[in-house]
């Protein structure tokens, strides 16, 4: 799967507040994030999410200058698997981080792809 992506996936430290319908009912889920890209997020859940349903996200993180920071972003789950008590959920963006709409999530990342060069 790894080869399929665009971007290369950092580890993160943060959580996700992620808001979704389902059944015509509003939904808030919170979960832990494991990595995150420019283009996607992995995060541990306690409850499955539906693959393809569209969901927003606050992502809060703590970024590489030690501070914490929120920034809001959409997607679409991509797949969502089992793993022990958890779920592990990856969620593709709609459009990529970038500059103009996430700047500190956006600058956390370019700093991470620099630390990994």
């Amino acid at each position: 799967m790894s080869n399929r992506r665009k971007h290369k996936r950092y580890p993160a430290t943060g959580s996700v507040d992620i808001k979704y319908e389902h059944e015509g009912q509003k939904k808030l889920v919170h979960a832990l994030i494991t990595d995150i890209s420019f283009s996607g997020i992995g995060l541990y859940l306690d409850i499955p999410l539906e693959d393809n349903i569209n969901v927003s996200m606050d992502i809060t993180f703590i970024s590489s200058d030690g501070s914490i920071k929120t920034t809001t972003t959409s997607g679409r789950v991509v797949y969502t698997r089992k793993f022990k008590e958890v779920y592990f959920t990856g969620i593709q963006f709609h459009q990529e981080i970038n500059q103009k709409d996430q700047p500190p999530l956006y600058e956390h990342l370019k700093a991470l792809s620099l630390l990994n060069e």
